[in-house]
């Protein structure tokens, strides 16, 4: 009986410190991650700032305007915001080709029943490279305006009232003045000085066709 005592002190005694050397293991083993710095975080904070003030877009803005008691027109403007910055732009598939109605840059809807008016949806194959009279230079803080006339077979009958605005994607802008845009870009329309994005007149206007 006593050596069966023994037997079982000595198992309760190793089971016993196998259990303390384990669970030391354990502690001395974990991975502890030092949390970041007080520089790491303004690291990563100043980075995302930097991103959200990123300017979008090619620095050009436009915009419609009316002329009171107009039928038939509007007046397309596009805008430089830049205090110092010339910008040019190629006038292909812009609010500034002739063909913007019939392209769907410009866009209209019956004022009345709130439906689009669908357009013929053109497409034009452009001859490459861009001639150098297709692009359009706008000087800093300076606005250029074009009347955009409301013609075509698929429009409804004359006196409709429609609501146009505008929206495309730019095909290549150029911070720089037109008589230095590079030769080369403008038969690729590529290259690191070449600006593309979207663009959406600022407003809609109504006239009556």
């Amino acid at each position: 009986m006593q050596r069966l005592t023994r037997i079982l002190v000595i198992v309760l005694f190793v089971v016993g410190t196998g259990i303390i050397l384990l669970i030391h293991w354990s502690r001395d083993s974990q991975v502890i991650t030092p949390a970041p710095s007080k520089e790491d975080e303004t690291s990563v904070y100043s980075m995302g700032d930097v991103a959200s003030q990123t300017p979008q877009g090619p620095g050009l803005s436009v915009r419609l305007a009316v002329e009171d008691g107009a039928r038939g027109h509007v007046n397309i403007q596009i805008s430089n915001a830049s205090p110092d910055s010339t910008f040019t732009f190629l006038r292909w598939d812009t609010p500034f080709d002739p063909r913007a109605l019939d392209l769907g840059v410009v866009e209209l809807s019956d004022a009345v029943k709130g439906v689009e008016i669908p357009g013929p949806g053109l497409k034009l194959n452009r001859k490459m490279p861009a001639p150098r009279d297709e692009l359009i230079e706008v000087e800093p803080g300076k606005t250029l305006t074009r009347k955009l006339q409301l013609k075509g077979f698929w429009l409804p009958e004359e006196g409709t009232r429609v609501n146009v605005r505008a929206r495309g994607e730019w095909k290549a802008v150029w911070k720089a003045r037109k008589d230095d845009v590079p030769e080369g870009e403008l038969e690729t329309l590529a290259g690191e000085r070449v600006l593309r994005g979207p663009f959406q007149s600022e407003n809609t206007v109504e006239v009556s066709i």
